[in-house]
């Protein structure tokens, strides 16, 4: 935070990305057995942030704290919710 304030960045941390992974820890510690509520989350987590990782061209550049940082927000709803989904198989 520090960083993006200093850059004038910080709002950028009030994104809906931030907010799904919220709502992803939500689900998984308070609500894990709502199949609404899963359902919802696999959407989001395959639908814009999925599509958010080619549009805004997200790299995974490992020296890079940013961009580690942006890979990892917007992969990992999708990746929990993907093997969450198919667990059993």
């Amino acid at each position: 935070y520090i960083l993006y304030r200093a850059d004038l960045y910080h709002y950028f941390m009030y994104d809906f990305c931030y907010y799904a992974q919220v709502l992803l820890l939500i689900y998984m510690y308070q609500y894990p057995n709502n199949l609404q509520f899963q359902k919802a989350m696999f959407a989001i987590g395959n639908g814009p942030l999925c599509s958010a990782i080619v549009m805004w061209r997200n790299s995974l550049v490992f020296h890079s704290m940013d961009k580690m940082t942006s890979m990892f927000i917007h992969i990992l709803p999708s990746l929990v919710l993907f093997s969450q989904r198919w667990e059993t198989h």
